[in-house]
């Protein structure tokens, strides 16, 4: 017997063998990689399991394969039979959407409205297993197909071939199976089997063209297929791997590999308190931010959300996306009913009224992507995105409707980086305008790019707190920011595995979260502030262009070698004072040939907190070649070489031929 979704956890699992005196079984909790201790266990949900009559025992074996999701025995025999209880999401399009709303309907029926804040846990941890129980009942099932065909490849010519192969195989085998080199039989066999493997090398180097065509073409014209199509060319091995470098520490295996990654994001996780940090300023803006949580407690007003707020919001969620830590997707609330949707409204409305978001909304599932630059193998040329609960994207989506409009007033204008109705692009606009300038006027450009080592995983929460409060933040939003970052959780995904423990986020904003992006804009947005002040940096005409900058891509232009440094002591005081570090090996100075005098410079004259920063003839940024002489052309010489920058190449061409 099969199951799926026995609601048992991990100290519970032992229970399967004793259900029943005549059955015995063996299967996985949900929380079997992070066990959840008795005291704290929520409702059921989730788990797989196999059952089988006792009188089997001796003939079946429980394999230890696959994740939290799949449960295998084996079962001795002629020959061994492999079974396998999986549970997996389904599409949604095979969905029937009428029965899912009247099965949600019957089950909200039962439960009573709400309004003390600790029933939110339970309440949340209810809806969930009435999703998941919905779910279940309604996932189309697998329908059995004809057997798959043990070549590769078909058609008709091949399926001609394998009879000939089979009739000749028969006639020889009827013959006594002759071995003698010049039989008859033997030779007809031969050479049926040597024309059928000619056809399949042929239909199959047919079919890798025909790929190859069909990603060049989706290239153009399907975005979603392309990247699909890249993906199964490229095949498990293309992406997972079992060896890992984490400082200077190597995992190997797929577990130690897995472990390795927890450690690399917990560290990152963990609060960072180097030496250089201003712990004088950094201890004062935590007092201060003290005091701004209670004066935000004591003040703040409670704004209700409403029905069409809360639909508005599970609009902009992403569909065909990871589910979240309990499976749950954007499809449950885009596919929900209006009784659904209120009554998340209600769980919602008395979360933002009590300024209380539950721990268990804020477990995240990490995903290690990789940069596509350095070393495959290094942790630390990869980043975290993180797929958070999906209640968790609904309430950061509202949070963020109610005060984007302060973030973009506040917002400095060097900023483009996600940002509604800019580009990236403009970043480098700025920079060839600026080099174009000092072309006409004779003078020298200098580029500093400037890296934070994991920007977006450091930034400090007090201090982020801080800075909404003085953009005009409102007290409720302020409260439930703070406290959706307050326990928060994560762990780690690694091909099919989940890590076998939950680390703190400690600082940081997560990449993916609906208001992460904004977070930083809001965190980094002083320093580009104070170098808009200082009167140092680029201009063109009198339009102040010293920094430009998406999120954290920062880059420092002037055509003053001495002014540059004094900028990069700004940029590096607020870096001490914000929490985070700039890198000085990654940080580098890029000197363009804009005129025929320039001041001679040598490695060494710039530099970050007393480091010497690299003077290089090439660099990228935000993806785009810039080169010591004629950085327009090296642009597109060597961004024309990736299709993906081609539209992105030739529009900066003909942009920047048009102003000439």
């Amino acid at each position: 017997m099969l199951i799926q979704e026995h609601w048992l956890f991990d100290c519970q699992i032992h229970l399967l063998q004793e259900l029943h005196k005549n059955l015995n079984g063996s299967g996985k909790a949900v929380d079997m990689y992070d066990p959840i201790p008795p005291s704290h266990m929520p409702r059921g949900y989730g788990g797989v399991t196999i059952l089988w009559k006792r009188e089997l025992d001796d003939r079946i074996t429980p394999l230890n394969l696959g994740n939290e999701r799949i449960q295998c025995v084996e079962i001795r025999g002629n020959p061994n039979t492999i079974f396998i209880s999986v549970y997996l999401p389904f599409n949604w399009k095979k969905v029937d959407k009428i029965e899912y709303k009247t099965l949600i309907n019957d089950k909200l029926e039962k439960f009573k409205p709400i309004s003390e804040e600790l029933n939110l846990d339970q309440a949340f941890d209810e809806l969930n297993k009435i999703l998941s129980d919905t779910i279940s009942k309604i996932a189309p099932r697998k329908l059995k197909g004809k057997k798959r065909k043990k070549l590769q490849v078909m058609n008709d010519e091949i399926l001609q071939a394998v009879k000939r192969k089979k009739t000749a195989f028969y006639i020889w085998k009827q013959h006594g199976r002759p071995t003698e080199p010049g039989n008859f039989y033997l030779k007809e066999k031969t050479i049926t089997t040597y024309d059928l493997r000619k056809l399949c090398r042929k239909e199959q180097a047919l079919e890798r063209i025909n790929a190859r065509q069909q990603i060049l073409d989706a290239k153009s014209s399907d975005t979603a297929l392309f990247h699909k199509l890249i993906r199964k060319q490229r095949g498990e091995m293309g992406r997972f791997f079992e060896e890992l470098i984490v400082e200077n520490e190597t995992y190997q295996t797929s577990d130690s590999v897995l472990e390795g990654w927890t450690k690399h994001f917990e560290d990152l996780a963990k609060k960072s308190n180097y030496q250089n940090f201003d712990q004088n300023y950094l201890e004062a803006v935590e007092d201060e931010t003290k005091i701004i949580l209670k004066i935000c407690k004591e003040n703040y007003s409670h704004e209700k959300v409403s029905i069409q707020e809360l639909k508005n919001a599970v609009k902009k969620l992403n569909t065909n996306k990871a589910m979240d830590y309990y499976g749950i997707t954007a499809e449950n609330f885009i596919y929900a009913s209006d009784t659904l949707l209120e009554y998340l409204q209600l769980l919602i409305n008395t979360s933002f009224e009590h300024c209380y978001i539950p721990n268990l909304l804020k477990i995240g599932t990490l995903f290690p992507v990789f940069k596509n630059k350095g070393d495959i193998k290094n942790a630390k040329n990869y980043r975290g995105i993180t797929v958070t609960p999906t209640y968790s994207k609904i309430i950061e989506i509202i949070i963020k409707g109610r005060e984007n409009n302060k973030i973009l007033k506040h917002q400095n204008p060097l900023q483009k980086g996600f940002t509604a109705k800019s580009t990236p692009l403009l970043c480098e606009l700025f920079i060839e305008e600026f080099e174009r300038e000092n072309k006409d006027l004779k003078l020298p450009t200098y580029i500093a790019l400037l890296d934070g080592k994991s920007a977006f995983d450091v930034v400090v929460h007090k201090n982020l707190i801080r800075r909404l409060f003085q953009i005009g933040f409102s007290q409720q939003s302020i409260l439930l920011i703070s406290n959706l970052y307050e326990n928060a959780t994560s762990c780690v995904k690694w091909g099919n595995t989940m890590s076998n423990r939950l680390f703190n986020i400690e600082q940081g904003v997560r990449q993916g979260g609906a208001i992460s992006a904004d977070l930083y804009k809001v965190y980094i947005n002083p320093l580009l502030q104070i170098l808009s002040n200082s009167g140092l940096g680029a201009k063109i005409g009198n339009i102040n262009c010293c920094a430009p900058t998406c999120a954290d891509d920062i880059a420092l232009i002037s055509n003053n070698p001495f002014e540059l440094q004094n900028m990069i002591n700004i940029a590096v005081d607020f870096s001490q004072r914000e929490g985070y570090l700039l890198q000085p090996q990654k940080s580098v100075v890029l000197p363009i040939k804009t005129c025929n005098k320039m001041l001679d410079v040598e490695q060494g004259f710039w530099k970050l907190k007393n480091i010497d920063m690299p003077i290089v003839q090439d660099s990228s940024h935000i993806g785009i070649k810039k080169s010591q002489k004629d950085s327009t052309n090296a642009t597109i010489i060597e961004n024309i070489k990736r299709p993906g920058d081609l539209c992105t190449v030739l529009w900066v061409q003909d942009y920047m031929g048009k102003m000439d």
